[in-house]
């Protein structure tokens, strides 16, 4: 079998501006391939065939950062919502997971990179909000 080497793909892409609120406390992330039954008011569930993925709060012990895109809602038709975001997050190289609603996104993103992110974030001309009023990002 001949391999063939894979150019490096270039794509430009119009950021659409957002206004992107980090909420309180920290995040899990888990998977499952059976049923659970979990209680958390701040809780999202990803359900895909037989496996499931939680994100949970986790007060101030969770390894991941909520950041969410509520404060500039769209619907389904809006075209360049979620990769606007997640595109600068991957130029810099910050691992992410993404749950979306109809209206807005929760991109969730490691505890240890939040200032990275918060950088990338605002040099790809987001706004970014923390909740925290001592939190990198309160007023980028």
């Amino acid at each position: 079998m001949t391999e063939y080497p894979t150019p490096t793909p270039k794509l430009t892409i119009p950021i659409v501006a957002q206004r992107v609120r980090r909420l309180s406390g920290t995040y899990t992330v888990a998977g499952s391939t059976r049923s659970a039954d979990v209680d958390n008011a701040r809780m999202v569930t990803v359900v895909v065939d037989d496996e499931q993925t939680f994100v949970e709060d986790a007060g101030s012990s969770g390894d991941w950062i909520a950041l969410y895109t509520g404060d500039t809602a769209h619907d389904l038709d809006t075209a360049g919502m979620t990769v606007s975001l997640i595109a600068p997050l991957s130029v810099a190289g910050i691992p992410i997971f993404v749950a979306s609603t109809m209206s807005a996104d929760l991109v969730f993103v490691p505890a240890r990179s939040f200032e990275a992110a918060v950088s990338s974030l605002v040099a790809a001309g987001h706004t970014v909000v923390d909740e925290r009023s001592d939190g990198p990002g309160n007023e980028s």
